[in-house]
């Protein structure tokens, strides 16, 4: 009998189909509706950069948008203020620094855009106090320069009239004019203090400075003033982003409260939204806010997730689902940190969030850090030493390029060649000859994906396949009293092949660095098949023996952190009993007798359950 086998095709089969299957599960999350609703922000557009010229910035800036994401930037560094395209092109300059010009800029801060165009800057001025001559009497005081559309400057009104300054007269200090005549000054407050800017459509501006909130029409009136004093909390401070969308709707960013303010014009509050945390409608020190067309509301926090993806199967040592017949090997390490942007309507429920995800390895993306949001959903993140701007844009659930892919393939080949010559015979031809090769065959492939974060979704494959030929020469025949003399010369073949695919879902309950804690799920299915076949070259020698052995197992395991040094563990398996593989044998001697033949299966259920605790 002559035979051979090859089981590639068992092989190769398996190996397609991992990642199928991986897609498939990912569609799967991607279908589950509101309680995984996020979509994934993908880079867009780089512009930017540090410098004087045309389309490039300081350090110190404040943004804002018009309707159509034209940007508007305010540099405090470079005195001006320029606009440019919803791509990043310059369009236009404001210079604030022209000897000549009818304003000066010299320290402008926040900037905001009406819906006409018309763009409003907070910056500092000097004002001449009426009634003061010996010396004359400066109010340096916080103020706004409006600009038409085309940056033509219009006006600088000031929050509040010079005049109400005057009573405080023991606070002014001496100082010199541009002609070097003596003045005095009357400065309110710490002149590096910024200011927050916000317009509305019809071309309201509101204008909060520390704890006060100051309304002007578009012709620069002031028409309201609400000041912290006997509203509690007064949290008028600390805000860190404001919105107007009218005057019923002024939408406040509070990072020491964690939340959202919704006041209106008289300062009353409608609503608040938000409080601490890190789960989905918490934050964690809100820094950025947008009002979008629809009325929804996004912002962003400093809450961040660092992920720590490795190649060996988490959790290997107290993973009852690891305790398979084929083991995994180890491998490098990735990571990766996500930011996190949320999105909610007009009453303040919890919509979706927008994760933003940077390569920890990669040196530029490590750097980013948040810049500002606008109304059409885009996200800006700036590098702090280059100062070049990432453009980030919502896009689908699942971010094909965040998908970690590792793979690892290793072939072997040995041969042998073995000759022997018994010395007691005294002649010179050789009594044994063998030649042996073998093929080995091992590969692993991974796929890990953060599919938010919370969730990581793991798909592990290993395939091991080995192939041996052994060929067998005797010089003389062997004699056996019962069978007679035959030539024992043969050929033995030996094919192995194993799979196991791994599924594992690993879930974020805590992840503050004193109280880090998971819980992971892992299914896992494999199996193996391993065939030997040994016959005789000889025509005359009918010898033959065939060994088939084969093992299946299938197995999952539950982990869960109660506590941040307490465990529990789950974990069932089915397999081979006593993890021998199941085999079938038949022995066929030289004659052509079957002279042996059995079998062996069975199955082995095996139930792990423990409880880990470190005192």
């Amino acid at each position: 009998m002559k035979h051979e086998t090859c089981n590639t095709q068992l092989h190769m089969n398996l190996w397609s189909n991992s990642r199928f299957l991986f897609y498939l599960i990912l569609a799967l999350f991607w279908g589950t509706g509101n309680a995984a609703a996020h979509r994934e922000a993908i880079a867009t557009m780089q512009f930017g950069g540090k410098g004087e010229s045309a389309g490039r910035f300081g350090e110190t800036t404040y943004w804002d948008f018009d309707a159509e994401g034209n940007m508007f930037v305010s540099d405090a560094d470079n005195r001006r203020i320029q606009k440019l395209s919803p791509r990043g092109q310059w369009l236009l300059t404001i210079d604030g620094r022209e000897e000549d010009s009818p304003f000066r800029l010299r320290n402008p801060s926040d900037i905001a855009v009406d819906g006409q165009g018309n763009i409003y800057v907070a910056d500092w001025t000097f004002t001449r106090i009426e009634g003061y001559e010996s010396p004359p009497l400066y109010d340096y005081a916080p103020c706004v320069h409006q600009f038409d559309p085309d940056g033509s400057w219009k006006r600088t009104f000031p929050l509040e009239p010079p005049q109400e300054h005057a009573q405080f007269l023991d606070r002014a200090v001496p100082g010199l004019d541009a002609d070097g005549n003596s003045i005095l000054i009357l400065p309110q407050g710490d002149t590096e203090r910024g200011f927050r800017l916000t317009a509305t459509e019809e071309g309201e501006l509101f204008a909060l400075d520390g704890g006060k909130l100051y309304q002007f029409n578009a012709s620069g009136e002031r028409v309201g003033k609400v000041t912290s004093e006997g509203l509690s909390p007064a949290w008028f401070y600390q805000v860190t982003d404001i919105v107007a969308r009218d005057r019923s709707q002024i939408y406040l960013l509070d990072p020491l409260r964690h939340r959202i303010v919704v006041i209106d014009s008289l300062g009353d509050v409608q609503q608040t939204i938000g409080r601490y945390g890190d789960q989905d409608g918490q934050f964690e020190s809100p820094s950025h806010l947008a009002v979008l067309r629809d009325g929804n509301i996004l912002v962003a926090d400093k809450a961040y997730y660092d992920r720590f993806i490795d190649s060996a199967l988490t959790r290997h040592d107290n993973d009852p689902s690891s305790r398979s017949l084929y083991e995994s090997v180890g491998g490098r390490r990735l990571r990766s940190r996500l930011y996190r942007v949320q999105r909610f309507n007009q009453a303040g429920q919890f919509l979706e969030k927008i994760l933003l995800r940077l390569d920890r390895e990669d040196p530029y993306e490590r750097e980013l850090q948040w810049l500002t949001l606008n109304q059409n959903e885009q996200l800006y993140l700036q590098h702090p030493d280059t100062l070049m701007i990432e453009q980030y844009t919502p896009a689908s659930t699942f971010n094909v390029d965040a998908l970690r892919t590792e793979f690892s393939l290793h072939y072997e080949l040995n041969e042998f060649n073995i000759e022997i010559d018994n010395p007691e015979d005294l002649d010179v031809d050789r009594d044994f000859d063998e030649t042996l090769r073998i093929q080995l065959v091992s590969a692993d492939l991974r796929f890990r994906y953060d599919y938010n974060e919370r969730l990581q979704v793991s798909l592990l494959h290993n395939g091991l396949y080995f192939y041996a030929k052994q060929e067998d020469f005797y010089a003389q025949d062997f004699e056996d009293i019962a069978r007679g003399a035959f030539n024992q010369s043969d050929k033995t073949l030996e094919d192995y092949l194993a799979g196991l695919m791994r599924l594992g879902f690993d879930w974020v309950l805590n992840d503050e660095p004193y109280d880090y804690r998971t819980a992971g799920l892992s299914l896992y299915l494999g199996g193996g098949r391993y065939s030997l076949i040994n016959d005789a070259l000889d025509i005359t020698n009918q010898r033959y023996l065939s060994w088939d052995l084969w093992f299946s197992e299938w197995g999952g395991g539950f982990h869960y952190d109660v506590a941040r040094r307490w465990q529990i563990d789950l974990g069932i398996s089915r397999g081979p009993a006593y993890n021998f593989f199941n085999y079938e044998f038949d022995y066929i001697d030289e004659l052509g007798v079957l002279f042996a033949t059995g079998f062996r299966e069975g199955t082995q259920t095996q139930v792990l359950f423990s409880i880990n605790g470190v005192f």
